[in-house]
This record gives structure tokens, C-alpha cells and sequence, in this order.
């Protein structure tokens, strides 16, 4: 009986900790594509393709987990960004929800 209880005990946990990853991850998603949205309005016509590249592998790198590469692609975004200053109201809220996503990690 009591490793039963320890067991459902796991087992809630990992499937809140599932619930909020899936959220982060939908949430990453959206917020991605607003700004690739952004990009493709607004950034210097020779910058796009890059920005959209560095978007899409985040967007792949945060889906296949590879912590090392996510924080690879929000450096270089960033520089993009500043570099540009091509800044929306999206690029915090990326960068937030990617730092929760990587605390579940």
C-alpha cells in the first residue's frame, strides 16, 4: 500500500509536470510564429531569411529538447534583434517562456 501511494504520488507529478511542458511548449510555438509574423512585416528585407532560419530551429531545437542549441538561437536572435532593432512586444515573452520550458528540461 505504500508503494502504491508513492507511485500515484510520481505519477501525478510527472503528468502536472507533462500538462505544464505541453502549455510552454504550445505557448513557445504561437509566440514563435507572432514573431516570425513580426519579422517578415517589419526586418530589412536582406535580414529576413536569416531571422526566419534562427526562428524555425528554435522552434525544432525546443520541441526536440536540445537545451544547448535553444540557448544557441536565442543568443544569435537576440543579437538579431538589437542588431536590426527589430524588437516586438513577443521577443520577452519568447524568451520567458523558453526560460520555464528549460527549468522542466
Amino acid at each position: 500500500t505504500v508503494f502504491k501511494e508513492q507511485l500515484k504520488d510520481v505519477a501525478e507529478r510527472d503528468v502536472k509536470a507533462n500538462s505544464e511542458k505541453a502549455n510552454l511548449l504550445s505557448s513557445i510555438t504561437l509566440t514563435v510564429q507572432a514573431e516570425k509574423d513580426y519579422i517578415f512585416e517589419t526586418a530589412p528585407q536582406e535580414e529576413r531569411e536569416g531571422a526566419i532560419k534562427m526562428l524555425d530551429a528554435l522552434a525544432f531545437a525546443v520541441k526536440s529538447e536540445n537545451e544547448e542549441l535553444i540557448d544557441a538561437l536565442i543568443c544569435g536572435y537576440n543579437y538579431f534583434v538589437l542588431y536590426t532593432r527589430c524588437v516586438s512586444d513577443n521577443v520577452s515573452s519568447l524568451i520567458e517562456f523558453i526560460a520555464e520550458y528549460e527549468k522542466l528540461l
